[in-house]
């Protein structure tokens, strides 16, 4: 049985990606404070809702199962970068396409 939990894999995941608390928080729509809960890092360790862990999953190029579980293969660090990448990339067209939206108002 696995001894790691849900928010010590995404701490290590986020930090193999060289992201910050911050940037993970941007990149998945949460608030620093939710991710530090998430990782254990406040007295009361919080246990991500399905839909925070898909978009955690998505972001940091991981299984929902492995991020959740344990189990299965962790992903790669080359699967956690590309991942970051596309997130970013994602993120960026999203502010883009608001910053059009709103210059059209």
């Amino acid at each position: 049985m696995d001894q790691v939990s849900t928010g010590q894999r995404v701490k290590v995941l986020r930090t193999k990606a060289g992201l910050s608390v911050e940037d993970l928080a941007q990149l998945v729509g949460l608030s620093p404070h939710t991710i530090y809960r998430i990782e254990g890092a406040t007295p009361a360790p919080r246990t991500p809702l399905t839909s925070t862990l898909i978009a955690l999953a998505t972001a940091l190029g991981s299984r929902v199962g492995w991020l959740a579980t344990g189990e299965g293969l962790e992903p790669s660090i080359e699967d956690v970068l590309a991942a970051v990448a596309k997130a970013r990339q994602a993120k960026a067209s999203e502010h883009g396409r608001q910053a059009d939206e709103g210059g059209h108002s």
